[in-house]
This record gives structure tokens, C-alpha cells and sequence, in this order.
């Protein structure tokens, strides 16, 4: 049997506590983009805090689907704070709002005008 097909079954608690092994690296064989779906919102927002402090974009890509959009918005702040190196910025476009975009081209307009 897969560990997938159980995920659906298993207390929030215990979810809780199996991702947060993933990130620490004490479950290495798992991949935390299985869990995310199955997660309360609130452990999601725990959850990718944890990500931006170690840094780890990979993880916040997967993540990105089940996010509600302040949690969108604190990646995105995370990435113009510098506190995502390996970030790419785009993967937030099909999740950020219309104004967010057009401040973002305002930026980029001005930026490439300066060089």
C-alpha cells in the first residue's frame, strides 16, 4: 500500500507532525507536495514559514496551489525581502491579484529604464 492512500485517514496532528519531519529532514523518503492537500489552512501558513526561514523553494512551489492569498502574498514579500535566493518569481503570477501584477510590471518598467 501507498502512503498516499492512507493520508486521507490520518488525523490532522499527525500530519502536522509528519511534514514538519520532512522539512527537518528526519523523513527524507517522503515528499512533502503529497501532504499539502490534506492539510488545515492554518498548518499550511505554519508550514511555509518554516520554508521561507530555511530557504527552501522547491517546496513552496508545490505548495502554491492550496495557499489562500495572504499566504501568497507573505511568499511574495518574502521574495522581495531577498529571504528566498532560489525563488522564482513567476511561479506566483496565476496566483496573485491584478494590482499586485501591474505593481510588479510598474517595477519592472522602471527598473529596465534606469539601465
Amino acid at each position: 500500500m501507498k502512503l498516499a492512500a492512507l493520508l486521507p485517514f490520518m488525523d490532522k496532528e499527525e500530519l502536522q507532525s509528519l511534514a514538519n519531519d520532512i522539512i527537518e529532514g528526519k523523513k527524507d523518503n517522503i515528499k512533502l507536495a503529497i501532504i499539502f492537500p490534506f492539510l488545515k489552512k492554518d498548518t499550511l501558513e505554519d508550514i511555509v514559514d518554516k520554508l521561507i526561514e530555511k530557504d527552501k523553494s522547491k517546496e513552496l512551489y508545490t505548495a502554491l496551489p492550496f495557499l489562500n492569498k495572504s499566504t501568497i502574498m507573505k511568499i511574495h514579500q518574502a521574495y522581495k525581502d531577498g529571504k528566498l535566493t532560489h525563488f522564482k518569481e513567476e511561479a506566483l503570477l496565476p496566483f496573485l491579484d491584478k494590482d499586485t501584477i501591474k505593481q510588479m510590471f510598474d517595477e519592472l518598467v522602471k527598473e529596465k529604464g534606469q539601465e
